[in-house]
């Protein structure tokens, strides 16, 4: 049994070492294909997008609107009426009597009618008015009702009368046409609706001498 026991062993030997040698000697073969793990896979790296600088406008901050009070309008002062005088001064034209002059051939020289000459003569009270003595000098008033001077006060001139009435007018110092035409009609358009209608009296549409009676016509159409 003992001599059994001692082949056995010896075979077991000589078959590992049969296989160790066959081991080592065996060309190897391919590795096996193997799928490893989702770690091992190397991943692309991501592209890195480059972005532009973005430019900042900086905030103006801008002021509220200005409020502009206005101011209350202020109430307009009461307009001063510089007093008048009170009396108005009588002006006067110095004339020298020539020889044939009458009291009325004069009047008619200064106003265009002889219905002025009991002003001249109340104008001149030391002249006889019947014995006018050739070289003496006489005051002929240049408004006929002023002689002695006129309160102030006077009633405003008569406005314009509808109708077709004609108007009598006595020239004052200082009237023209115009502003006769401005007093009677409220407008100065007429002034030679004036003229046309007293050519008996007036030379020229500046023949106005203070005293004389112009006609005014009713108010062109």
């Amino acid at each position: 049994m003992n001599a059994t026991t001692g082949r056995l062993t010896l075979g077991l030997v000589a078959l590992a070492a049969l296989w160790i040698t066959v081991y080592w000697w065996w060309p190897a073969g391919e590795p096996p294909i193997s799928f490893g793990d989702e770690g091992d896979v190397v991943q692309p790296e991501p592209e890195t997008v480059r972005q532009a600088p973005v430019t900042t406008t900086p905030r103006v901050e801008t002021a509220p609107p200005e409020i502009v009070v206005k101011p209350e309008p202020r109430p307009e002062p009461p307009r001063v009426v510089e007093p008048r005088p009170a009396v108005i001064a009588p002006q006067f034209t110095i004339h020298t009597i020539q020889r044939g002059e009458t009291i009325a051939s004069i009047s008619r020289k200064y106003y265009g009618t002889s219905s002025h000459a009991s002003a001249i003569a109340r104008a001149n009270p030391f002249a006889d008015p019947e014995r006018l003595r050739p070289g003496r000098t006489l005051r002929i008033p240049k408004d006929p009702s002023n002689i002695q001077g006129i309160p102030t006060g006077e009633p405003p001139d008569e406005p314009p009368a509808a109708g077709g009435q004609s108007r009598a007018y006595v020239i004052r110092s200082g009237d023209t046409l115009s502003g006769i035409s401005q007093k009677m009609y409220g407008t100065t358009r007429h002034a030679d609706a004036i003229y046309q209608a007293n050519r008996s009296i007036l030379k020229s549409p500046d023949d106005l001498r203070i005293g004389v009676t112009l006609t005014i016509p009713p108010e062109p159409r």
